[in-house]
């Protein structure tokens, strides 16, 4: 019997993993210090901004360590870690929409073509307030930061741009 499920399927796609050996039936061969190269065909449709990250593991580990993945060119995403140990390592792609630069990008369009943008500051603000909620430290305070130089800025441009900082889209 399958139990169904409430979760919509993702509108993310992931394809074409490397490296691979026979679809991952096999495990691929690295020696210590050797650097695994990972890459993925990563898409969506529509135009909204996506993130992934490579998340990889010894065997005998529990945790995920996880590292950003950049976009090389059309569909393809890369990373990659060192092998620092001689055992069996596991490694996933996992892809999110991004909604941060997905903002950045639409509010960029609309103020570049003189539009108001005042409802979409709001809306960047609240987006912003939860990211916060969910993280710590540098981060945390990058954004808090922002968030403060946003709501006192005097014009919808000075609040776009606190919030459109480079270390703010890293947070």
């Amino acid at each position: 019997m399958t139990q169904a499920t409430t979760e919509a399927p993702s509108s993310i796609l992931i394809e074409d993993v490397r490296p691979q050996v026979e679809g991952g039936r096999y495990p691929i061969k690295r020696e210590v210090g050797d650097r695994i190269e990972v890459s993925a065909d990563i898409f969506r449709e529509g135009h909204d901004a996506i993130a992934a990250v490579l998340q990889f593991r010894t065997i005998d580990e529990t945790e995920w360590r996880e590292t950003d993945m950049a976009f090389v060119d059309n569909d393809r995403w890369a990373a990659s870690f060192v092998v620092d140990v001689n055992t069996t390592y596991l490694y996933r792609v996992e892809a999110f929409p991004d909604y941060v630069n997905s903002w950045r990008h639409e509010i960029g369009k609309k103020l570049g073509a003189g539009l108001d943008v005042a409802s979409e500051l709001l809306e960047g603000l609240h987006l912003h307030e939860s990211v916060a909620a969910r993280v710590a430290g540098d981060d945390l305070a990058v954004l808090t930061t922002a968030l403060e130089r946003a709501r006192a800025a005097s014009t919808h441009s000075e609040a776009v741009a606190a919030l459109g900082a480079e270390p703010v889209g890293r947070a």
